[in-house]
């Protein structure tokens, strides 16, 4: 092996080895002294110089592997007195130095190495002395003199930086996830500074990355720019020959190890590489790789490898994994989940092979980790379905142009090759013929438009996938109109494919369309029409159209119950459609048992359908939740997101568990528990949810709830109005998403003082609520309730008497409705009674009901203090001095927050 080969190969090691803890550097010093006893012997001799900071010699060290003269401590090079080697790399030696004239000041002062690529290499190093004079910013080191050793070679003095490679800093103090993005926004800075300067670092590592702490406040500072590049025209030619590996490979772009031309997005790959061992501990294309290779081994490594998922760097139960995660403060799992999502997504877009798919500059890449700390959408994608086709159309061009599929003719090829079918079957088997071409049609066009949905599309452009829908529909009854079976089949996916992005009305039309022609086949198919029954109702249910929804699930579930045991899971399907039905419109016993049972049967599946049985947990937590079954709501709520994390899913899917695992937290008082919860599903459904997705809006009006009960009412009250102007535009003004924002809103400003506005909305929310759930549903009963709270506060008593009678009358009425339900209204009902005078019975009636309202709200909230305050006009006007006294000190206006229970 060459001179030079050694030296990378032990130069790379030495890198590695001080990145790594104590217990995983003895381990791997362990293999390479059985495997390579010469290069061991150096590399201990190398860490304990490291270590120990004494002024031993690296010739001492790696025994000739340069040749050149050495120079050493007390030796002068120009003004400058040699104090100590730092370091040494590919390009030269680094020694801390001293400067007595013109002034005194210690620098950093490197020397280039000799024999290792002769005149070329002196040419580079002056390059540098250039380069580095050309910028001025406080993460660059700063560039002070040039000169001329007494043995010929160049030498370049620099500010010294001390300080610590980015990735030990990191690790040694534990930073955190956030803290690490937030140290390598200020390298992004530093190169996006030498990139308008004109100036590539071509040498981004972390050993070039130094940080310190001067004042406390972590400091980043990039140094080496001696393989960096110009790139203006004033430059000249490129100093690299075709072929020539120039800087470290595993941190080096594939266009970089292929000895071609680079521009800044070379840069960029290796920020990429960087911030991936920042996060997970290693590298994206482990170094093991790189042993020995050959600068033609490696430009196909990098250049061919695709890196590994950052993800898979944690395998959990593992101890390496637990101390990857250990040093940033978290464990496997949450760290995994980190991973997955955007800040992956970040990674590999900055590690794409291809310089022009990736971010175009430093500063793009700095802001998207930004934005994805601000919770923010951020540019990384993965890569799509159609450049994932290209490239499969690039490696097999033949095969593919022979097959010819094209989504766009789908439709109208499957008609023709159908007809034809038919024709040549004769008319005695359409029926089966129809059959079967709809199962295989359908699957087909499943797997091809499921793309369609938020899972599986993240980041694609939901208006194109609108366009492909709708003209997917118009081939539909322009088309097929021959083969009923096979439109109402494909309706049926086309419909659920709508709803998926959120277009409702285009989705009830197609499934609408879909079970009608199903209805009118001979004989009309029992599972198909089950099926499409259960997705219209399903719709429609959502759409607040309760009376059909209700006739088309119940439906479904019967035609369920008279199939075969073996369809148990479509059972399960339709019984939980139904009991969400259910639980909307009141019939709050019928749906426990129907979730209960759903729940039975998937459980005992030999393979249970995870999205069915996490679907049904979250809807059975949620129904705990409502009738205020607390204890036992936590349960199935926490499974859901267990099974769905275990199956792989972070998307849209989580959204609605973790938003309601939210909610749950929220009214267990575990505010600040319930942040991260909540924090994450709107992180999830703003990033991966169309605008105007109901379920986008609805996870969003819930967590602004959670703000306002956390006191931060300025960013409730913003949430609140954006969600409730895209929710009105979305489904109308009298939808039930519309009223509980609305209520909520109310109720925030009742506590914010703004009465007026406050019973305006409450009285809009009460009629929202009358004309989506019927004029006797609960919910209807707390908007007048709160309009009733908001009216007494504003003097007019007899029009909040009027509200509290009729929500009381549709209290009683729901048999599950608890003591401080009834008790809150009759208190305030009291106080109006006490406040025109009728002072009657009224003091019996706000002691029972200030204890109930006590035992579920405490006693911070106005449902008590307005009962308060009407026992002591009471006690005021019998003359009951003492009792007034001592009850006036407990009388406190305490706001309340009066949202939807």
């Amino acid at each position: 092996m060459s001179q030079p080969s050694d030296f990378q190969r032990l130069d790379s090691l030495f890198h590695e080895l001080v990145d790594l803890g104590a217990d995983e550097r003895r381990a791997r010093l362990a293999e390479l002294r059985d495997a390579e006893p010469g290069l061991h012997a150096r590399l201990v001799r190398l860490l304990e110089k490291d270590e120990a900071g004494t002024e031993r010699a690296l010739d001492e060290v790696v025994g000739g592997l340069g040749g050149e003269p050495r120079l050493g401590a007390g030796d002068r090079v120009g003004p400058y007195r040699l104090v100590r080697e730092l370091g040494e790399g590919g390009m030269g030696v680094v020694f801390e130095a001293e400067q007595e004239a013109p002034l005194e000041r210690r620098v950093a002062l490197k020397l280039v190495r000799g024999g290792l690529g002769g005149p070329r290499l002196l040419d580079r190093f002056e390059a540098e002395r250039g380069t580095l004079a050309r910028m001025s910013h406080p993460a660059i080191a700063q560039v002070f003199d040039a000169g001329t050793a007494p043995d010929g070679r160049p030498y370049l003095a620099m500010e010294l930086v001390e300080g610590e490679p980015i990735t030990r800093f990191c690790d040694q103090r534990r930073l955190t996830t956030a803290d690490r993005i937030g140290l390598f926004r200020q390298v992004c800075e530093a190169v996006q500074h030498a990139h308008q300067k004109g100036v590539l670092h071509r040498d981004l590592k972390p050993g070039n990355i130094l940080v310190s702490s001067p004042a406390g406040e972590p400091r980043v500072k990039v140094i080496d720019f001696g393989i960096a590049k110009l790139t203006d025209a004033e430059a000249g030619p490129g100093l690299t020959r075709l072929g020539e590996i120039v800087g470290t490979p595993e941190y080096m772009s594939p266009e970089q190890t292929r000895g071609g031309d680079v521009d800044t997005r070379s840069d960029v790959y290796s920020l990429g590489v960087v911030l991936y061992e920042l996060l997970t501990g290693r590298v994206p294309i482990d170094r093991e790789s790189f042993d020995s290779a050959s600068p033609v081994e490696i430009a196909h490594l990098v250049g061919e490898r695709p890196p590994t998922p950052p993800e898979a760097r944690l395998t959990p139960g593992t101890a390496e994994s637990e101390e990857i995660a250990a040093r940033r403060r978290s464990d496997p799992a949450r760290l995994r989940r980190e991973l997955r999502g955007d800040l992956g997504r970040i990674l590999m877009m900055a590690l794409r092979k291809e310089p022009e798919r990736r971010y175009g500059s430093a500063e793009q890449l700095s802001t998207d980790v930004a934005h994805y700390l601000e919770g923010r959408p951020v540019v990384a994608r993965p890569d799509s379905l159609g450049y994932r086709a290209s490239k499969l159309v690039r490696r097999h061009k033949a095969a593919v142009a022979a097959a010819g599929l094209l989504l766009v003719g789908l439709v109208g090829a499957t008609a023709f090759s159908t007809r034809m079918y038919l024709r040549a079957e004769a008319a005695r088997q359409e029926s089966e013929a129809q059959r079967v071409a709809t199962e295989q049609i359908n699957e087909f066009l499943k797997d091809m438009l499921g793309s369609i949905d938020p899972e599986l599309a993240r980041g694609r452009d939901i208006s194109l996938l609108r366009e492909v829908l709708d003209d997917a529909a118009r081939k539909l009854d322009t088309e097929l109109a021959e083969l009923p079976a096979v439109r109402a089949g494909l309706g049926l996916t086309v419909g659920r494919a709508y709803e998926s992005i959120g277009r409702e009305a285009e989705a009830e039309e197609r499934l609408r369309a879909s079970l009608e022609t199903l209805r009118g086949l001979s004989p009309p198919p029992r599972a198909e029409l089950a099926e499409a029954e259960l997705a219209l109702g399903w719709l429609l249910t959502n759409r607040d159209r309760y009376p059909e929804a209700e006739a088309l699930l119940r439906s479904a579930v019967e035609r369920r119950r008279a199939q075969s045991p073996q369809d148990e899971p479509a059972l399960a399907a339709a019984l939980t459609a139904l009991a969400h039905h259910l639980e909307d419109v009141g019939g709050y016993d019928e749906a426990a048992r129907l979730f209960e049972e759903a729940l039975a049967l998937l459980r005992r599946q030999p393979e249970p359908d995870v999205d069915a049985l996490a679907t049904t947990l979250c809807g059975y937590g949620e129904h705990l939740m409502n009738h205020h079954r607390m204890a036992e709501a936590e349960a199935p709520l926490r499974e859901a997101i267990a099974i769905r994390r275990a199956a792989g899913e972070e998307g849209p899917s989580l959204v609605l568990p973790l938003s309601t695992l939210g909610r749950w937290l929220r009214w267990s008082d575990r505010l600040d528990e319930a942040v991260e919860p909540a924090s994450e599903a709107v992180a999830i459904a703003r990033r991966e949810m169309p605008e105007d997705h109901p379920l986008r809006l609805d996870v969003i009006s819930s967590f602004a709830n959670l703000q306002q009960h956390r006191g931060e009412h300025g960013t409730a009250e913003a949430l609140y109005r954006e969600t409730l102007e895209a929710q009105r535009r979305v489904h109308g003004a009298r939808h039930s998403a519309v009223a509980t924002t609305t209520n909520n809103l109310a109720s925030l400003l009742l506590e914010l003082g703004r009465l007026e506005e406050s019973e305006r909305l409450f009285a809009e929310a009460a009629e929202a609520y009358r004309e989506s759930l019927g004029p006797d549903h609960y919910w209807v009963s707390i908007s007048r309730f709160n309009r009733a709270r908001a009216l007494f506060r504003l003097g007019r008593v007899a029009e909040a008497e009027r509200e509290l009678r009729d929500a009381r009358r549709i209290r009683t009425q729901h048999h599950d409705s608890e003591r401080w339900q009834e008790a809150e209204v009759d208190v305030l009902l009291a106080a109006c009674r006490v406040e025109q005078g009728e002072l009657g019975g009224a003091e019996a009636v706000i002691l029972r009901g200030v204890e109930a309202i006590r035992a579920h709200y405490g006693e911070a909230t106005d449902r008590v203090d307005v009962g308060l305050r009407a026992l002591l006009a009471i006690y005021q006007r019998d003359g009951r001095t003492a009792e007034a006294a001592a009850l006036r000190r407990r009388v406190e206006l305490a706001a309340d927050p009066g949202g939807r229970p």
